[in-house]
């Protein structure tokens, strides 16, 4: 193989594995979302009793809401699992919380929009890769 052809497939093929990995990322977040929404069947009211702020590496900072409900006579405090910068819950807020009935620790909030804005953007730079790999490919292998 020549070093134009090697060259070709390592610089196409790193752009079209790092949007496989970007699009891989994507459908396992919709399947981990789909399956806990089959779970957390049961509904109930919470409120926003905290934001924790995750400053975790350098420039990046999360404000992770932190929920409290009750469910059977016992309440729970759980942290989000989806931050934003800035915080799209308040402090006292009400909300409503779907948890799920054989484990009221595991919960979502319906009408949040972050898991699936992060889905789509993990898919559209997945196939914006993939795409550019291609476009490469077919770019040096033509020149």
């Amino acid at each position: 193989m020549s070093d134009k052809l090697n060259f070709i497939f390592v610089f196409s093929g790193f752009w079209f594995m790092f949007g496989l990995i970007f699009l891989t990322l994507g459908i396992f977040l919709s399947d981990a979302n789909d399956k806990k929404k089959k779970k957390c069947t049961a509904k109930t009211n919470g409120i926003v009793s905290d934001i924790y702020v995750s400053t975790e590496g350098v420039r990046s900072t999360g404000l992770f809401p932190i929920f409290k409900y009750t469910v059977n006579s016992l309440t729970y405090v759980e942290r989000y699992t989806h931050s934003s910068f800035p915080s799209r819950f308040a402090i006292g807020q009400e909300v409503e919380i779907c948890y799920n009935p054989e484990n009221p620790h595991e919960f979502y909030i319906p009408g949040d929009k972050s898991p699936k804005f992060i889905k789509r953007v993990l898919y559209f730079f997945g196939i914006m890769f993939i795409t550019l790999a291609i476009i490469l490919a077919i770019t040096f292998y033509k020149n």
